[in-house]
């Protein structure tokens, strides 16, 4: 966890030379730091954003964190979202600018609802995350299931990895993707898993799965 662009970029320049894989967490406001990389011409490959919920969670990029948002949105709602949205409309101005600079660019599908209204046209030019990464699963129907082993035993993921490959044998993409996560995922806060399934199979292995959970 590193607090400046510079700092952060210079963890990434090592481990590019290096040919390292590093994950970086850089504390900062989307509405500078996106801007920021434009400017100085750092392309990400990809580049992704959740123009979700901004509005209630935004402080903007000029306020710190001793109040000037907080306080505002208590006193002024009103001036607060106005704002928030202009704050916003830098972040994607920023997204856009790396967009034409050719950074793979992408929103999670919630941008025409939840960007700023003055820049609604433009921000529709980010395609969203199905569109874009997940089109051939939704198509086949499959989605999303998540689970989490809540008392942080790790190694009861490896049991529903298991399960999961046992029950649903013929899905090539699935084994890969297990394989894949047991090598290379590293566990964040309590261990868990996520995994594409389709319309039917979601209820099939959680049934399955509260049937172990019953054995002990």
């Amino acid at each position: 966890m590193v607090t400046t662009l510079d700092e952060a970029l210079r963890i990434l320049k090592n481990a590019v030379r290096k040919k390292e894989n590093v994950s970086v967490g850089l504390v900062g406001n989307c509405a500078d730091i996106i801007p920021e990389l434009a400017e100085r011409g750092v392309v990400p490959d990809i580049l992704t954003t959740r123009l979700r919920r901004m509005i209630a969670e935004r402080i903007c990029a000029e306020w710190d964190d001793a109040g000037g948002g907080a306080g505002l949105r208590a006193r002024d709602p009103k001036a607060y979202q106005e704002r928030s949205l202009d704050a916003m409309a830098k972040h994607v101005e920023g997204m856009l600018r790396l967009q034409k600079m050719g950074s793979i660019t992408f929103d999670y599908a919630t941008t025409s609802v939840h960007s700023p209204p003055a820049r609604r046209e433009e921000c529709l030019r980010l395609s969203g995350i199905r569109s874009s990464l997940h089109s051939p699963p939704v198509c086949e129907g499959r989605g999303p299931f998540r689970w989490v082993r809540a008392l942080g035993e790790a190694s009861d993921i490896a049991i529903t990895d298991d399960l999961v490959l046992e029950l649903f044998p013929e899905n090539r993409s699935l084994r890969r993707w297990i394989e894949l996560a047991r090598k290379r995922i590293k566990f964040q806060g309590l261990p868990a898993r996520i995994c594409w399934l389709g319309y039917g199979e979601r209820a099939r292995f959680g049934l399955a799965i509260n049937d172990l959970v019953k054995k002990g």
